[in-house]
């Protein structure tokens, strides 16, 4: 079986691309597809036809959800493809703040004790609060280069900016949120596979 090793960085738009990426593993190993979570469709999660919690076994080293942001960096010289996608830092970090889990306001990763954990209006915590807080700065270093989930407290060296390029080149597809149609397109071509239409823009 060809394995595929994906890390999503938070707010990236791994989501969406986490679903491509396992239709096209199924696609890629379909003489194992009986053996593996196929279900991409979030319309049919919790349903009868997938598993109660969305798993993602297609994807190699994935237990959770489109990996949950771990980065499994060991994986990268065990799988056949290593895939990412990474998104624009101005953009991100805006997301980041307004969505549910990934801010003080609403925090389901435990980033800290006194964060709240269910959705607070108005907001608590300010916007350049938010920027302040160096468990939300520094994401992709910390996960190409500590592989660790990114919500913590680092010190950061350029030798930590150094070890995360090094391990970006060395991954078959680095996707960009901006360009995702073309990152998708990319992916297929790079695995050889075809996709359907559905399969690639899921239905909201």
């Amino acid at each position: 079986m060809k394995r595929i090793h994906f890390v999503h960085p938070p707010k990236s738009g791994g989501t969406s691309f986490g679903q491509v990426i396992v239709a096209a593993a199924c696609e890629l190993n379909a003489e194992h597809r009986d053996y593996l979570n196929c279900c991409v469709d979030p319309r049919d999660w919790c349903g009868d036809n997938c598993q109660p919690v969305p798993g993602c076994s297609a994807v190699f080293g994935c237990t959770l959800c489109h990996c949950h942001h771990v980065p499994r960096m060991e994986n990268l010289d065990k799988a056949e493809f290593s895939v990412t996608i990474i998104r624009h830092p101005l953009t991100r970090v805006v997301s980041g703040f307004f969505y549910r889990a990934h801010s003080p306001n609403w925090d389901r990763f435990n980033v800290r004790n006194y964060f709240s954990k269910h959705p607070i209006h108005p907001f608590r915590f300010s916007f350049d609060e938010y920027l302040g807080m160096p468990e939300y700065q520094n994401i992709l270093v910390k996960m190409f280069a500590r592989n660790q989930f990114p919500y913590f407290n680092a010190s950061l060296a350029q030798a930590d900016v150094a070890l995360a390029s090094s391990r970006l080149v060395r991954f078959a597809l680095v996707g960009i949120n901006e360009a995702y149609d073309a990152s998708v397109q990319l992916l297929l071509r790079i695995l050889g596979v075809t996709l359907r239409e559905d399969q690639i823009h899921l239905p909201p």
